[in-house]
């Protein structure tokens, strides 16, 4: 098994990369972008962002917590970035982008390499983040629905 190394260890090396606009790739772990990313198997590439966020743009941010997270932009508010996992139907608000690390320019996913301006990417964005996420919060209210009638 390979060695693991945390991000928090590595943040130095990686901020300077990404200043001197280099960029950088790792495998990230964890399921909150599944579908698209598989954790421990498949590799992003950061680079540093120019200027502002869009929406459907993949940072790696750090949480106030210290947590490193890679979510996908959705919106912008007044107090910040709000993002979400391509796997999780709720939000997170306030993402700063002070608290941006770097921007996901590619991904390689089962073996196959993707950079986000691709056709297939930017429609996968579209599906997921409106039509998908829109039918996953549909049947969960209807679960919580007939939960709550069964309980009654």
């Amino acid at each position: 098994m390979p060695n693991r190394v945390k991000l928090e260890d590595l943040l130095d090396v990686l901020e300077t990369v990404l200043a001197d606009g280099g960029e950088i790739s790792f495998t990230p772990h964890g399921n909150s972008m599944r579908p698209m990313l598989i954790s421990g198997r498949d590799e992003i590439t950061l680079k540093k962002p120019q200027g502002t966020l869009k929406k459907y743009d993949l940072p790696l941010y750090r949480r106030a917590n210290g947590h490193f997270v890679l979510h996908r932009v959705i919106g912008k508010n007044k107090d910040g970035y709000i993002m979400r996992g391509d796997n999780q139907l709720y939000k997170e608000y306030g993402i700063k982008d002070e608290n941006i690390v770097g921007v996901v320019v590619a991904f390689v996913r089962d073996g196959k390499r993707y950079k986000v301006t691709d056709f297939s990417y930017k429609l996968y964005c579209l599906a997921r983040c409106n039509f998908v996420t829109i039918l996953l919060r549909k049947i969960k209210n209807k679960i919580v629905r007939i939960i709550k009638k069964s309980k009654a």
